[in-house]
C-alpha cells in the first residue's frame, strides 16, 4: 500500500520503503531543491535533523564501471558499523555527504527493507539529541500507542505486563512512557521493559513485526496530568515514533507526582 503518491521516488523499493517511514515515525520526505526533484529528505521534525536521504543518482557516483541510474539512500550510522557493512553487496562510501558518518545503500532490492529498516531506525536515533536519563545509564522514551489499532488500556485492565513493538535501541531496564494517541492524547504510563530483542513474526497490510519487547506498568497517571499540551510546553513537538523522553518531562512528572 502506497501512503504517499506511486511517483515519489523512481523505484518500488524507495517507495516501500518511504512507506515503512511514515508508518514508523509519521515523517513524509520533504523535496527542497527544484534542480533535484528525486531528492527526498527525511527530517525529524523536532530539531530538523536529517536522519535519510533518497536520491536517485547515476550508478558511475558509486562505481565508474556502473551505468545508468538508480535510487540509493543515505544514512547516518557509527562509524565501526559503516567500516562493517562497506564489505556487504549493496552498500557504498556515502554519495555527497561525510563518508565517516554516512553511508549509501543501493535501492534496488539487493539489500532487503527490514534490514535497511532496522538501519533507518540507528540513523533517526542520532537525531534525538539530548536524551533523558531514569536511573543510571538507563534510558527514558516516549512511545506512541493508537488506540485505533490497539486497546492498551484494556490490555494494562487485564495483564501488568504486556509485549510491544521493538524499538531498535530500547533495552532491558529502560524505562518507557506510553502516550496514548486520541481522545486521550497524554502520557497514560510508565513503564520498565523487563525483556527486549525477542523475535516475533507478524505482519498485516499496514505493519510488520520481527522483534518485541515486554513492559511492565509502574504507574498510570490521570489522562489530564501529561496532555500532549503539557509535552508541547516541555519541548515535545510530536510523538509519531519511539523517542527519547526529554529530562524536562521526567522532572516535570516527578515534580507533580512528589509535590
Amino acid at each position: 500500500m502506497i501512503l504517499f503518491s506511486k511517483c515519489a521516488f523512481s523505484g518500488h523499493q524507495a517507495n516501500r520503503l518511504a512507506d515503512e517511514i511514515f508508518a514508523l515515525f509519521g515523517d513524509t520526505p520533504l523535496f527542497p531543491w527544484d534542480k533535484y526533484d528525486g531528492y527526498g529528505v527525511f527530517k525529524n521534525p523536532t530539531n530538523d535533523k536529517w536522519y535519510a536521504l533518497i536520491m536517485n543518482i547515476d550508478k558511475s557516483k558509486l562505481d565508474k564501471k556502473l551505468q545508468g541510474n538508480i535510487d540509493v539512500i543515505n544514512l547516518k550510522l557509527d562509524k565501526n558499523e559503516i567500516q562493517a557493512l562497506l564489505q556487504c553487496e549493496g552498500f557504498y562510501p556515502a554519495y555527497h555527504m561525510n563518508k565517516k558518518s554516512w553511508i549509501t545503500i543501493t535501492l534496488d532490492d539487493t539489500v532487503d527493507d527490514e534490514k535497511i529498516m532496522s538501519l533507518i531506525e540507528k540513523s533517526h536515533y542520532f537525531t534525538l539529541g539530548k536524551r533523558g536519563k531514569y536511573k543510571g545509564n538507563h534510558q527514558a522514551w516516549l512511545v506512541p500507542a493508537n488506540p485505533k489499532y490497539f486497546d492498551i488500556i484494556k490490555a494494562f485492565q487485564q495483564n501488568e505486563e504486556i509485549i510491544w513493538k521493538q524499538s531498535a535501541k530500547i533495552k532491558a531496564d529502560d524505562i518507557v512512557y506510553m502516550y496514548v494517541g486520541a481522545p486521550y492524547s497524554a502520557v497514560l504510563y510508565q513503564c520498565i521493559v523487563t525483556e527486549a530483542d525477542i523475535d516475533y513474526d507478524y505482519q498485516d497490510k499496514n505493519l510488520k513485526i520481527s522483534k518485541v519487547m515486554r513492559i511492565k506498568k509502574l504507574q498510570q497517571f490521570d489522562e489530564n496530568l501529561l496532555t500532549f499540551r503539557v509535552l508541547n510546553r516541555l519541548g515535545v513537538r510530536a510523538i509519531r515514533g519511539p523517542r527519547d523522553c526529554p529530562q524536562e518531562v521526567i522532572q516535570w512528572l516527578k515534580d507533580k507526582i512528589n509535590g
